[in-house]
């Protein structure tokens, strides 16, 4: 291109031949040639990319590299891209040498733009590298050849991040000087704080009492003590005797006075005392009259003559039985020596 301005220009130069002209082409000559590269570095944009397409700096060993974007100066040519290790400066005529292993070829449109192409298969190696392109393949960076992904930095790093540099550590305090002693001021002793006076023990309750009939409004809950657990229920009219109370315990935050009641049914126990009202107790039954009826008995039999002889005179009877077993005596001799005659005669 600069031949060409060269001849464009040949016939101006012969014929100026003023001082002042001269000056103007020369100024013109160095405008044109260093606007030339500045133009095509401003034109020029890689990025490196995943295989997505998004934009990335940070690469893991597993991963692929891409690479998209414009380099102006290869319009309709084929580049060259190189992966090389990071470097602050760029200066022309630095050496190109990729580090991937292969050196991929693309060939891109008129405008110099090219779509997504891997440029270095994982594994990858850990460190730090720039993307550049050459466009005319002479393994050297050429004035016109600014394609480069940072050319102030790092275009992309494999492995774990550099950890930021740890701040500096804070300047050392400035010496102060030694405290004067501060006076120890006693403080005076804090007011003293009387407790609040204990509230006066509650009227006990004057409703019922001791031996009073009390009956269910309708209807009560029976507890094992005041506000304590429940034994049971007491229906409308449930009467029964007060044996205990009156004594006053909470139930859900609110206090009742509660009653010691002995009812006629089960269950009995304390209740509270807007549940009761005194009532009449009932009119006790007329005991049974039980009327005795005494057996009569029979007159006995009258004894027999012989008894009765011997419970009216005793010794009669005692002589009257002698005189029977005497009697016995003798008679029974006079059959035997009867008996004996007769059978003398029978022998003789």
């Amino acid at each position: 291109m600069f031949l060409f301005f060269a001849r464009v220009y040949n016939g101006v130069i012969i014929k100026v031949r003023e001082k002042e002209t001269m000056k103007k082409i020369f100024f013109l000559c160095s405008v044109f040639l260093f606007s030339v590269p500045l133009a095509f570095a401003l034109a020029s944009e890689l990025k490196v990319v995943d295989k997505d397409g998004n934009a990335k700096s940070q690469f893991n060993g597993d991963e692929d590299v891409y690479v998209v974007g414009t380099c102006d100066p290869a319009s309709n040519e084929s580049i060259y891209f190189y992966i090389l290790e990071d470097r602050d400066e760029w200066p022309l005529d630095t050496g190109l040498s990729d580090i991937s292993g292969g050196i991929e070829t693309k060939r891109v449109d008129f405008d110099g733009a090219f779509d997504l192409i891997k440029i270095w298969n994982h594994p990858l190696r850990i460190g730090k590298y720039d993307v550049v392109v050459d466009t005319n393949n002479n393994l050297k960076l050429d004035f016109y050849e600014k394609c480069i992904t940072n050319i102030s930095g790092a275009g992309f790093t494999v492995g774990n991040p550099t950890p930021p540099p740890p701040p500096p550590p804070p300047p050392a305090p400035a010496p102060q000087p030694a405290p004067s002693p501060t006076p120890v001021v006693t403080p005076p002793p804090p007011p003293r704080i009387l407790p609040p006076p204990p509230l006066p023990p509650a009227v006990p309750s004057d409703t019922f009492s001791l031996s009073d009939y009390v009956e269910v409004k309708s209807l009560s809950n029976v507890r094992k003590s005041a506000g304590g657990e429940l034994l049971g229920q007491q229906e409308e009219k449930a009467g029964g005797i007060v044996v205990g109370g009156p004594v006053q315990a909470s139930i859900g935050g609110s206090k009742y006075w509660f009653w010691n009641i002995d009812f006629e049914n089960s269950p009995d126990g304390w209740v509270a005392e807007n549940t009761l009202v005194k009532g009449e107790p009932p009119t006790p039954a007329e005991p049974a009259i039980i009327e005795t009826v005494e057996p009569v008995s029979e007159p006995p039999p009258p004894p027999p003559p012989l008894a009765q002889a011997s419970s009216a005179e005793p010794g009669i009877t005692y002589n009257l039985l002698g005189g029977l077993w005497g009697a016995g005596i003798i008679g029974f001799a006079i059959v035997l020596a009867a008996l004996i005659n007769a059978l003398s005669r029978r022998r003789g």
